[in-house]
């Protein structure tokens, strides 16, 4: 058994725990927070049409933004093949969007910024947690303080994904912008069927 001061077990503990919570919450800023994946085969009419195109279409959704990643390729035998990489925010959805594409982009850019303020606010705890540890660590303080701001910001890091998740649409529909417009635009009048969540 150690003969170390009980403020010192508890003070090295506290830190331990407090740097990892830091630095691993810190991560969670630029994170994939959900992801959407579909494939979709289209048949185009036209007269440049020659054949099924195979689409798939996938999406990293991160707090703010989304990250698109969008391939086609034509019939079996064809050398057609295109690829769209594409970095968009909610809000930028939000503003092209009409109905209730726009309300699903509003929503996920409101839970986006709470989750993310939630996450500014643990993050400013568990540092608080930090100094107040090593104030104790001192002998400036009692280990309550140090324990209050840990036990907040503990909550309010296991909150913000909780609370991301509560906030999101709904009706857990997603439909991309780019498929709405862009393939209507392409293929005479077909439309992109919204994609589930």
């Amino acid at each position: 058994m150690s003969d170390a001061h009980p403020r010192h077990r508890f003070g090295g503990n506290a830190l331990i725990l407090a740097f990892a919570a830091v630095l691993l919450s810190g991560f969670a800023f630029n994170a994939t927070w959900a992801t959407v994946e579909s494939d979709r085969h289209i048949e185009p009419s036209g007269p440049f049409s020659s054949g099924e195109v195979n689409i798939t279409f996938e999406a990293a959704i991160q707090l703010r933004e989304m990250e698109i990643d969008i391939y086609s390729a034509g019939p079996p035998g064809s050398e057609y093949e295109a690829e769209l990489h594409d970095t968009e925010t909610h809000e930028e959805n939000a503003d092209r969007g009409v109905g209730s594409m726009k309300s699903t982009f509003e929503d996920l850019d409101s839970a986006g910024l709470t989750a993310q303020w939630l996450l500014i606010l643990g993050l400013i705890f568990g540092v608080l947690s930090i100094v107040l540890t090593f104030a104790n660590l001192a002998g400036w303080l009692q280990p309550l303080p140090a324990l209050v701001a840990g036990g907040v910001g503990f909550a309010l890091l296991l909150g913000a994904p909780i609370v991301w998740y509560l906030m999101l649409p709904s009706d857990g529909v997603f439909i991309n912008p780019f498929l709405q417009f862009e393939m209507t635009d392409i293929w005479s009048g077909e439309t992109a069927e919204p994609l589930a969540f």
